[in-house]
């Protein structure tokens, strides 16, 4: 059976991509975790299944992510050893072309011969199986990781039997405290793209607002992720709570979402931020203003334009960027202007275009006459 590949360059585009932003997410949310998009596999058209190389062409060599370019595929002949979902009648098949990003940060080719993988492809009509170039430097088994993998796959595997979505999100958090770290993480991402789905958050409001309200750093934080915009009023409470607290990673999840509620708790939650003596949340509060460009940060984004921290005042000469176009300001010029002198490149060009963007708009046609007032 031949197994396709297609789009080599593209889709190296994006896992680096993918990867670069995976590796901006919480701890929990390894980027590397082999089952991160297990879900996509289970299905009438996926199979899942582990196979031995048994022939392999020189593999593509390593580079870094970010640098490489692809100039070929590997190949390989795999012996099948177990299906563990779908279907799969032929033993043997060829498989051409599969890239991992592995923990370093390398490109590298997933086969060589001799290798025990999992893999994970979806059928077309015609029979033939597409191997998803599965990226996250896992699909390699190795005596290290061979029983938590395939455990946590099985698993994963009986969960996508369970009838109705109530029942999967239900088995789902029962793993986030699992043993097995590779369930923990498969089971958060999960849980986090089904809350995405606007009409899932609605169906599932009273469970996500028992979860914010949870001890548990996992699952309370599970909730804050998943709702970055909603405006439901019964969570305003728990958020200024997060807000307050010491917790850099619960502070930031809970700015994002009092960043888009109006209420004047959520305001005042916000512009207090701007007063942490961690410059890291100052940075933060005066990012996320920038959503609302609410008239009541003024006072907190000009206190930030004298911050010991340039990326602090450069953040806050930026939201005045914004804000001056639709705002005049004549106090906040001052200030602006003194940062023209700043040490600090970057603040400086910012306050550059804080300035441009306080200038009224000029008609077309029209030429400023000299300042002596002569003709």
């Amino acid at each position: 059976m031949r197994v396709i590949s297609t789009g080599h360059l593209g889709r190296f585009l994006r896992v680096a991509a993918f990867l670069a932003f995976a590796l901006t997410m919480l701890p929990l949310a390894r980027a590397n975790d082999p089952l991160f998009t297990l879900w996509d596999f289970v299905g009438a058209s996926g199979v899942i299944f582990t196979g031995k190389v048994t022939n392999a062409d020189q593999p593509v060599s390593a580079g870094p992510v970010f640098d490489r370019t692809v100039s070929g595929p590997g190949r390989a002949t795999l012996a099948v050893s177990e299906v563990l979902s779908g279907t799969l009648d032929a033993k043997e098949i060829s498989v051409t072309s599969i890239y991992i990003v592995g923990d370093t940060g390398s490109l590298n080719s997933a086969l060589m011969e001799g290798q025990e993988v999992l893999v994970f492809g979806q059928k077309s009509d015609a029979g033939q199986i597409t191997i998803i170039e599965h990226g996250w430097g896992r699909a390699i088994l190795t005596p290290a990781n061979k029983i938590a993998v395939l455990a946590a796959t099985r698993r994963f595997i009986a969960i996508a039997a369970l009838p109705g979505d109530t029942s999967k999100i239900e088995a789902m958090l029962a793993l986030l405290a699992d043993e097995n770290s590779h369930l923990r993480f498969a089971s958060r991402s999960y849980l986090l793209n089904k809350f995405r789905d606007a009409a899932v958050r609605d169906q599932n409001k009273a469970l996500l607002l028992a979860l914010l309200n949870d001890p548990d750093p996992l699952r309370h934080d599970l909730a804050l992720s998943a709702l970055p915009n909603a405006h439901w009023p019964e969570a305003l409470p728990r958020l200024l709570e997060f807000a307050r607290g010491t917790d850099y990673n619960e502070i930031m999840l809970a700015s994002r979402m009092l960043a888009h509620d109006a209420h004047p708790e959520a305001i005042a939650a916000l512009a207090i931020l701007t007063l942490n003596p961690d410059p890291r949340v100052r940075l933060l509060a005066s990012g996320e203003m920038a959503w609302a460009r609410n008239p009541e940060f003024k006072n907190a984004q000009l206190r930030l334009l004298s911050d010991p921290d340039p990326k602090v005042r450069a953040a806050a000469a930026r939201w005045f960027a914004n804000f001056l176009k639709s705002e005049p300001s004549k106090d906040v010029m001052p200030k602006l202007t003194t940062l023209l002198e700043d040490p600090d490149s970057k603040v400086q060009a910012a306050a550059v275009a804080a300035l441009e963007s306080a200038r009224p708009a000029r008609r077309p046609g029209y030429i400023r006459p000299p300042r002596d007032g002569t003709p």
